[in-house]
């Protein structure tokens, strides 16, 4: 699996319809830099947003599950503001995550409205997500919702690691803080598969431990 792009929607500092490419034409890896206050952390909770629907609350220090948009404003102030402004009806947030897998591509999709109810805007009541496979062989696609969204989800990113699936810097003291079997060895053993490796080396030890035996027996010695 690797990450195509994301497109951000209205989201926090992210004004209007902006993609970023995670695939350029030259292979390498893929950095962000940037001053403080200029959208890493912006750009990082909308992954989580997306996938999770959970926003990085900074003065909290803790995610905020199905955050409320009147509560964590995550749209656009921006835009809102052009939007009584100019007496639209609707301002939509989203953010969706394209990724590979082998030939297929996977899009990842949240998304929220705001209506304009007398120069007010009210929010939906939760946000919208959903799954599209577009399938590399003949470019058919097919989209899933609800539960079936969330499994394909799943396969990919689990929710156990969205805590530490990318770093924050806002979380380096909590980081050092972790020790022992903490949420943070756990993250990391479900991202890297390490049970399964250990499960596999035990039972390559024994394999190797009962041919050994079953060599000496056939040759009559050690």
């Amino acid at each position: 699996m690797k990450f195509k792009s994301i497109a951000l929607e209205n989201f926090v500092s992210y004004r209007d319809l902006q993609e970023i490419d995670f695939m350029p034409e030259k292979k390498g890896l893929f950095i962000i830099e940037g001053d403080m206050g200029h959208g890493k952390s912006s750009l990082l909770n909308a992954f989580f947003w997306c996938l999770f629907d959970k926003f990085w609350h900074s003065d909290d220090s803790k995610f905020i599950e199905n955050p409320d948009p009147e509560a964590y404003t995550f749209f656009n102030l921006g835009a809102l503001k052009y939007g009584l402004e100019n007496n639209e009806e609707f301002v939509d947030v989203s953010v969706s995550i394209k990724i590979f897998d082998e030939d297929d591509i996977y899009t990842f999709k949240r998304e929220m409205s705001a209506s304009n109810v007398d120069g007010k805007w009210v929010y939906d009541n939760k946000s919208t997500f959903y799954t599209k496979k577009t399938t590399g062989k003949d470019g058919s696609t097919v989209t899933f919702d609800g539960n079936e969204a969330k499994k394909i989800r799943k396969e990919y990113f689990h929710e156990n690691i969205s805590n530490y699936f990318f770093f924050r810097g806002e979380n380096r003291e909590e980081l050092a803080k972790l020790s022992g079997r903490g949420t943070f060895s756990d993250a990391l053993e479900e991202l890297t598969k390490l049970k399964l490796f250990r499960r596999m080396v035990e039972h390559l030890k024994y394999a190797e431990s009962r041919a050994t035996k079953e060599a000496a027996a056939v040759q009559g010695g050690a």
